[in-house]
């Protein structure tokens, strides 16, 4: 209420938000993948991720790197143990491919209660297309089907729950600009998301390079000059973004 008077004064007032949260159908969730933890359930389960024991057997909670070929630390991702990649990597690169093809053909085949609970898991490359690949993102990318979601992030953005819920976001805009009572169906971003993944990847590049700077005591011109070079191309694909934005919502302008 404290920004409505701007409307008089020529200003556009744009409420959003970036998901929604919903009400899961089923009563057991599948431990996959946590936005706050490693979960270790259905890899441990698959055989990919293996728990220390105590001297009587009891499961410590602590990864045995030494015979975990893969780990889900967060949703949405699950990264190979990859000898030279990860401290303490077992996989060989030239078996990469092969397991991520397996680790994909177990996740679809998983059943809680009879019922698949991944509904779709691909790998990183081709993760592309919904602007999830990349060296920040997991080696394989999945989404929990329909029901089992227990986060907005496990989900596709097109999951709905109980009593209409849904994970995508809300969207109000008004003002200079924008057409006054207009309401559009639902509309995919998806140029928009991909920049916004792209932008985060530039930004942890560029952050990358100012801890460089800061432990340095020689600050070099070429870590310089491509620190300058991101930040320009971060600036570029900025305006492209928010010019797309601005003729998907406010054709007028």
């Amino acid at each position: 209420g404290e920004f409505l008077p701007l409307l008089d004064k020529g200003w556009a007032i744009i409420v959003t938000s970036d998901h929604g949260l919903l009400c899961a159908e089923e009563d057991e969730f599948p431990f996959l993948g946590d936005g706050f933890s490693m979960n270790v359930g259905v890899l441990r389960e698959l055989g990919y991720t293996t728990l220390k024991t105590d001297a009587e057997g009891n499961l410590l909670h602590e990864i045995n790197w030494t015979k975990t070929k893969a780990v889900a630390p967060r949703g949405n991702h699950i990264y190979v143990n990859l000898k030279g990649r990860n401290p303490n990597g077992i996989v060989e690169p030239e078996d990469k491919y092969e397991l991520e093809r397996k680790i994909i053909d177990d996740l679809y085949n998983y059943r809680l209660d009879g019922k698949r609970v991944v509904n779709l898991a691909i790998r990183n490359k081709d993760a592309a297309l919904l602007g999830l690949s990349g060296e920040e993102c997991g080696d394989i990318i999945y989404f929990l089907e329909e029901g089992f979601n227990r986060l907005h992030g496990d989900s596709l953005s097109t999951t709905e729950g109980y009593f209409d819920t849904s994970v995508s976001p809300i969207f109000f805009a008004a003002g200079a600009g924008i057409q006054k009572g207009i309401k559009t169906e639902l509309t995919w971003l998806l140029p928009l998301r991909q920049f916004w993944a792209f932008r985060f990847r530039l930004s942890v590049k560029a952050r990358r390079y100012i801890r460089f700077w800061r432990k340095a005591s020689i600050k070099s011109d070429f870590n310089k000059k491509n620190y300058i070079r991101l930040a320009v191309l971060e600036q570029r694909w900025r305006k492209i973004a928010f010019s797309a934005f601005l003729h998907t919502f406010c054709p007028c302008v």
